[in-house]
């Protein structure tokens, strides 16, 4: 078991590296990122055995917002990234896209961790109706 409790674990998007070995530290920042990218892409109470973990970010879609509301949904994805004990700071940023306006976003999501050998990470989803896909991750 890691020291944050997480045990361990193959990646969620591809179990091996190119030379076939296993991925299993969990602090390894596309680990991380990729476990986020689940916890978005999950509704609230999706887990049977979790009702606190989740945030679909698919119910901002389609829908006409202000710039109040771009940050509003940047604070509550922040408190959903931030419910993961390996993150210690994240900033979010939400911009609109595709046409029409709002049927597609941009999240991107600055995440500096608790273990400090990791570094700081910025991660972009790109949010469609289909799919919350974790489009890019440069440490």
């Amino acid at each position: 078991m890691g020291s944050l409790g997480y045990g361990l674990d193959l990646r969620g998007a591809s179990d091996l590296l190119e030379t076939m070995d296993e991925i299993t530290d969990p602090n390894d920042p596309l680990i991380i990122a990729e476990a986020i990218a689940r916890r978005l892409d999950c509704p609230a109470g999706g887990l049977i055995d979790d009702p606190l973990y989740g945030k679909d970010l698919r119910e901002y879609l389609n829908r006409g917002t202000t710039d109040t509301e771009l940050m509003r949904a940047a604070a509550e994805i922040r408190a959903e990234v931030m419910q993961d004990d390996r993150v210690d700071q994240a900033v979010v940023t939400v911009t609109p896209g595709g046409l029409p306006l709002g049927s597609r976003l941009k999240i991107s999501i600055r995440i500096t961790p608790v273990d400090p050998r990791t570094g700081v990470c910025t991660m972009t989803l790109r949010v469609t109706s289909a799919a919350v896909v974790l489009e890019a991750m440069k440490q």
